[in-house]
């Protein structure tokens, strides 16, 4: 990218080793000490800004949209490509997360059972298609079960709105029973996060000031299970 050639000369003015007249080897015996300390602050940074990749709702964090993807801001970058390698651009589809309830726990199978709530006038606006995905906090990866479901959106056959045309989806590690399972997404038995995909979203979702999002609450003892 052409915002790029800047940090590149910079690069080469503190010895780059591939750039003119640089030494591999003296840049090696120089930057021996920070090279070392670089891996874990690095990742420590990146994982930070994952979990606040800009604008926030109901604890979703919607990533800023630039004109050129990502532009120069390489820590956003960075964390766009630990968290969801391979994203499309937000033109053809965006991706709010969201790693904690509504009071501010972070979603952990061990702890809750949850439920992800749409009021009937909350579904995100695309023009295509939404879904939700789990993934394992840990490893980034979703999880095998045996319904054999790692997504769940307006796609999903059998799915169950309520009376008043809300929807409630249940996120967690056993079944919520055969009644409730067209709406179940099967979670780990830990940490996780939660992602949204919205394809070909609406300017509402990715530009304008943000729309409500549906709420992730632990399940409470008048919520049957």
């Amino acid at each position: 990218m052409t915002g790029d050639v800047a940090l590149i000369a910079g690069i080469c003015l503190m010895g780059g080793p591939f750039c003119p007249g640089s030494s591999y080897g003296r840049f090696l015996s120089t930057s021996q000490r920070s090279r070392s300390r670089a891996p874990p602050t690095g990742l420590a940074m990146i994982e930070e800004k994952a979990r606040n990749m800009g604008r926030a709702k109901n604890g979703w964090q919607y990533g800023p949209v630039a004109d050129a993807y990502f532009g120069t801001d390489y820590l956003y970058r960075a964390a766009a490509g630990w968290q969801s390698m391979y994203v499309n651009t937000p033109a053809e589809a965006y991706y709010p997360a969201v790693y904690t309830d509504a009071g501010g726990e972070t979603l952990d199978g061990l702890k809750a059972n949850y439920i992800l709530h749409f009021d009937k006038d909350e579904f995100p606006p695309v023009n295509a298609f939404w879904s939700t995905t789990i993934y394992d906090l840990k490893t980034r990866l979703m999880v095998a079960n045996d319904l054999k479901r790692y997504s769940i959106g307006d796609r999903t056959p059998g799915l169950k709105t309520n009376e008043d045309g809300s929807l409630d989806l249940y996120i967690q590690h056993e079944s919520p029973g055969k009644d409730k399972e067209s709406n179940w997404l099967p979670a780990p038995n830990g940490p996780r996060m939660i992602w949204q995909s919205a394809e070909t979203p609406q300017v509402s979702l990715t530009l304008r000031p943000v729309s409500p999002m549906a709420r992730v609450s632990p399940m409470t003892p008048d919520v049957p299970i």
